[in-house]
């Protein structure tokens, strides 16, 4: 075997010692690198690190390795190829604003809730995680451009930082990511009471992205449309439906396997800006339905989530179906998907989604013997149903089940501390009008009712479309 003098070693002897060692550990990932001969290869040599001057004893053992010189020549070559993708992804590595954009939006991902997103905006982590996979789609990206280039070794300042090429795909890729990450931020600011005011920096590449938007990435494009869509709910439907049917039109026809994690995220969140949407405008839920509709029908919805994320999707597209009036289409729906939830609680979601559509049917006895039977524990789920169960006693006029189930029910809401104030207010709020409904139905004062939702600032129920219950039971007092 000839003294190992080429180019691999002296690329070796210009790194750092810590640079080494973290190219050994690199090696060492299943995840960057899957061949045992390059782990083995490297572990004899280290020792010998900077000048690999190694004995005739090490040359023995590496010959066990690579058996003759034709296998030893490939196996630096494939050494060589992987030192090109560690120099790619220590580069990624010393992109900060990367790393915290990735920490950020899966973080946000794991624990989508306002008061999450207010604790991470107001104290950012000073450690990243440290897991081979946790940059790793951010490293194919970087890796990628080597494959696109034949000159990586002899010629890397101009390929990363002139060629065209190169730069073209980390801006779309930086693109997309950077969206995502201010996507999630106007996707929560709905909930959050004080506005933040945009930074230069994502102004000017919201101008940059709608200036050059048609030559852009499908998978960019789409990220800015739901960015749009939740700046115009409170605005006229004119913009809002324009983005939104752009939207559909540019993603409705792609096979399942072109719809990128952007994409998907970005039908997703349409739905539920449409939900949004509803509060002001009934028909919205049609075209919520439409997204569900096509996520459900492609398998897209329910990819990769974790146990309460999909009990929480499987009822809101109980919800939006029933809201759309596709109540065939709903009971289709959870025959065929209940499997999704796990055994243990399936039952009680079977319960609770059926339970929904006979209330929605006014099949209000049966809808009460399903709903009693539910045993969750999850605040969210129980303040949900209970609320429905107290509107289905009122609808049978059953005073001594609505006083037992709020009484129950009231004492909950003072224990927990998981559902945010507002929340918790809006339950509160919808409870004492259902009260005062039962109490006017029967003295008939409607005069005193109105006063009442006046006085106590409640005409926010009466005006809310995604729950049109309050504003009918209402009106069918007042002008009966």
């Amino acid at each position: 075997m000839q003294k190992p003098n080429n180019l691999l070693f002296t690329r070796l002897n210009n790194l750092s010692k810590d640079k080494f060692s973290h190219f050994e550990s690199f090696v060492n990932s299943p995840y960057f690198h899957k061949g045992e001969k390059a782990v083995q290869f490297l572990a004899s040599i280290k020792p010998y690190y900077p000048d690999f001057a190694f004995p005739k004893s090490v040359e023995i053992k590496i010959e066990k390795i690579a058996a003759n010189q034709t296998s030893y020549s490939v196996l630096l070559s494939r050494i060589n190829d992987l030192l090109d993708k560690f120099e790619l992804y220590e580069h990624f590595n010393s992109k900060t604003f990367l790393k915290n954009s990735l920490e950020y939006e899966l973080e946000l991902e794991h624990k989508n809730n306002v008061k999450f997103y207010h604790q991470l905006q107001q104290s950012r982590k000073n450690t990243i995680e440290d897991s081979n996979d946790f940059y790793a789609g951010f490293y194919k990206e970087f890796a990628s451009i080597s494959v696109c280039e034949n000159n990586w070794n002899t010629d890397k300042e101009k390929i990363l930082f002139h060629s065209e090429n190169a730069m073209t795909h980390i801006l779309y890729f930086f693109l997309s990511k950077y969206l995502l990450i201010y996507a999630n931020k106007v996707t929560h600011s709905l909930n959050i009471t004080a506005q933040q005011k945009e930074t230069l920096e994502t102004e000017m590449l919201l101008v940059y992205v709608n200036t050059y938007l048609e030559k852009l990435p499908l998978s960019v494009q789409c990220v800015y449309y739901i960015i749009q869509l939740f700046k115009n709910i409170p605005a006229d439907k004119k913009e809002f439906d324009i983005y939104f049917e752009k939207l559909k039109q540019q993603t409705f026809a792609l096979p399942k396997d072109e719809v990128t994690n952007e994409i998907k995220y970005a039908l997703i969140q349409a739905s539920s800006a449409c939900v949004f949407k509803c509060y002001t405008d009934p028909k919205y839920f049609e075209n919520a339905f439409e997204i569900i509709q096509y996520l459900v029908e492609k398998d897209l919805y329910f990819s990769d989530l974790h146990e309460l994320l999909i009990q929480q999707r499987f009822i809101l597209i109980v919800k939006i179906a029933l809201g759309a009036n596709k109540v065939d289409w709903a009971k289709k729906f959870i025959e065929e998907k209940i499997h999704l939830i796990k055994k243990s609680s399936r039952e009680d979601f079977y319960n609770y989604a059926f339970g929904l559509i006979y209330f929605q049917q006014h099949q209000y006895n049966d809808a009460v013997k399903l709903m009693v039977k539910i045993n969750l524990n999850s605040a969210q789920f129980i303040a949900d149903y209970k609320l429905t169960l107290l509107k289905m006693y009122y609808e049978l006029a059953d005073i001594p089940g609505f006083n037992y189930q709020r009484q129950t029910f009231l004492k909950f809401l003072g224990k927990d501390r998981s559902l945010n104030k507002t929340h918790q207010k809006n339950i509160i709020d919808s409870v004492e009008l259902i009260r005062w409904l039962f109490k006017y139905k029967k003295n008939e004062k409607y005069n005193e009712l109105s006063e009442k939702i006046t006085s106590k600032n409640l005409h926010y129920l009466l005006a809310n479309y995604r729950d049109k219950w309050f504003a009918e039971k209402y009106n069918a007092l007042v002008k009966a």
